[in-house]
């Protein structure tokens, strides 16, 4: 346990908190992306659409919601993450190693 909660808590601090971009324009007009070629929306698989604007940040736009909606961004990202084998690579459990990545998962599952 104590193996898959490390990793489980290294993912949801380091890439969970300490990864993406926040889009955004500043009051001179430019822009932290390319604006003439924004990049996709990966739900809609579209160019965005919007970002922030001079002035706005995640708390100020998110408000009550921001810690939260990032401490559960930080949850799902360790859950998502924490079984994937070149990760755990990282971490040196290998088919080689004592611990092994599919070490306590289910082999079957019975209904």
């Amino acid at each position: 346990r104590f193996h898959a909660y490390y990793i489980w808590v290294i993912l949801h601090e380091i890439v969970g908190h300490g990864t993406g971009k926040l889009l955004m324009e500043d009051p001179e007009g430019n822009f932290n992306f390319n604006h003439n070629a924004p990049p996709l929306n990966p739900l809609t698989g579209k160019p965005i659409d919007s970002w922030y604007l001079p002035g706005q940040t995640w708390t100020g736009v998110f408000e009550d919601l921001a810690t939260t909606v990032d401490e559960c961004r930080a949850e799902l990202v360790g859950a998502y993450l924490m079984d994937d084998r070149d990760i755990l690579q990282l971490f040196g459990y290998t088919d080689d190693s004592e611990i092994k990545p599919h070490d306590g998962k289910e082999t079957s599952r019975t209904p």
